[in-house]
This record gives C-alpha cells, structure tokens and sequence, in this order.
C-alpha cells in the first residue's frame, strides 16, 4: 500500500503536479501498484478538499488528535 504525500505552503500546484507525475511513473510500470490516494498536505487552507484531478488538499491541522 503506497501513499505519496507532499506537504507544501505555497505550493499546492506544484506537490499536486508532482505526485501526478509519480502516479503516472508508477501506473506505465509493469506490475506497478497505483497508489491509494495522492494527498497534498499544507498549511495555508481552511479546510480539506479534492481537487478536479482527484488529489486531495489536507491543512496539517485538521491531522491533529
């Protein structure tokens, strides 16, 4: 079970942008397992969201317990 993450600030377009590349790598290869889910962990939103390209945006505090 592989979960790519990426925790960005200001860079939420450029984690996405990067796990999708990982995604695509991983899917051409023979054997390659997808992953899960492709998250983008960050600091600067008010709440969780998925983008249109199905990854997923998290504010690092709504990890908290």
């Amino acid at each position: 079970m592989t979960h790519p993450i990426k925790l960005g600030a200001n860079e939420i377009e450029k984690g996405a942008k990067s796990l999708l590349d990982i995604d695509r790598k991983i899917r051409n290869q023979e054997n390659g397992r997808p992953p899960e889910f492709l998250c983008v962990v960050c600091g600067l939103t008010d709440y969780a969201y998925r983008r249109p390209d199905g990854v997923y945006v998290v504010p690092i505090t709504s990890l908290r317990e």
